[in-house]
């Protein structure tokens, strides 16, 4: 697991060189399976857990201030899990952490392959 210590910066903005494509799913992977915990194990950030395709973000205090991971589908990488602690939102962390992800990705054997992030339609809390 890779630790960085992010400072405070600006709101998410779109990064230079990314494409925003709409898709919607109309049925969840619970209503698919008939299963009503695969949905929850599917967005299990540790479900996968590959180690160096994790980052954590800790604050001046080395308290875990939000996580984010990319994990291989195929020929494609998903942004998998990208968590911000509800009193770091707002100020730049989650930016930080999908701007390491991303270049780590590009300096690695699977620099080149795309990188997608599904969201929710309808926001849940989990």
């Amino acid at each position: 697991v890779h630790y960085s210590r992010v400072g405070h910066g600006r709101p998410a903005r779109p990064f230079p060189g990314t494409s925003r494509k709409r898709a919607c799913c109309t049925r969840s992977s619970r209503h698919r399976s008939g299963n009503p915990h695969a949905s929850r194990r599917k967005m299990n950030p540790l479900s996968t857990l590959v180690p160096s395709r994790f980052l954590l973000a800790c604050d001046g205090e080395s308290r875990i201030s939000g996580f984010g991971q990319l994990r291989e589908q195929g020929d494609l990488w998903e942004l998998a899990s990208l968590f911000v602690e509800k009193s770091s939102r707002g100020q730049g962390v989650g930016s930080a952490l999908v701007q390491r992800l991303l270049t780590r990705h590009e300096s690695s054997a699977a620099a080149g392959k795309p990188v997608y992030l599904l969201t929710l339609q309808d926001k849940s809390s989990f």
